[in-house]
């Protein structure tokens, strides 16, 4: 039986990594997904020390082609996306607070957290229900819990 595999897409520091080894250590493969895979490598590391299988995929979440094409390369690696889990971060100084948002920085909201998950699900389901199993993940920031006003622009539920 093959191991099942977990695509985090927003890897990174935090939740990325302990969702990566609290699933890596029950026996998931593990696919990091982000824009700058630099910042992967030592999360991979971190992750190999432990005996977790770990791959490194390049996505930009703006672009939906990249979307598609990186989840498509975690199947090719793997065979098969068994947890999708999306919980990409925008950068500090597009957040703004009530007063300051503008459509434009809206539609960047919308489009990086939003539609790219839209993408992301469309790209995995298929599989998933033609398998008749799969999870789908979204994990968002720490304000849906302790609300900040600067992060007003930035969608984002309580879970």
């Amino acid at each position: 039986m093959m191991a099942k595999t977990i695509a985090i897409i927003g890897a990174g520091p935090g939740v990325g990594l302990a969702i990566a080894e609290k699933f890596g250590l029950q026996g998931f493969n593990v696919a990091l997904l982000s824009r700058n895979t630099d910042n992967l490598a030592p999360l991979q590391s971190k992750l190999q020390a432990k005996g977790i299988t770990a791959g490194i995929f390049k996505v930009d979440i703006l672009d939906r082609d990249s979307i598609n094409r990186a989840l498509h390369q975690v199947i090719d690696e793997y065979g098969a996306i068994d947890v999708l889990e999306f919980s990409p971060s925008p950068a500090w100084e597009t957040l703004r607070a009530p007063r300051n948002i503008d459509v434009e920085n809206e539609q960047y909201h919308l489009d990086f957290q939003v539609l790219s998950a839209i993408t992301a699900v469309q790209t995995v389901l298929p599989q998933m229900v033609g398998r008749k199993s799969g999870s789908i993940l979204f994990t968002t920031a720490s304000a849906a819990q302790h609300p900040n006003f600067v992060t007003a622009s930035f969608p984002h539920t309580s879970g």
